[in-house]
């Protein structure tokens, strides 16, 4: 009876050890996904915004506004 009750407890331990395994698995993917999705979401905005500023005909160059706002 207590060779049985053992086995049973080994079993349980072997359970909750393969239960914590797949925990660790799903939270290093999604900890992945989400580095991932931060880095392609960097790249995005740093390549809009070099893309913005080559379109800009004025960088660099002194400019003047031809009215002003009423004051």
């Amino acid at each position: 009876m207590l060779r049985a009750a053992r086995e049973l407890g080994g079993e349980v331990d072997s359970i909750r050890a393969e239960v914590e395994r797949l925990w660790v698995v799903r939270v290093l993917r999604v900890g992945m996904l989400t580095a991932a999705l931060g880095v392609a979401a960097f790249a995005i905005s740093f390549t809009l915004d070099k893309l913005e500023q080559r379109r800009d005909l004025a960088r660099g160059r002194p400019w003047v506004a031809s009215s002003r706002f009423p004051e």
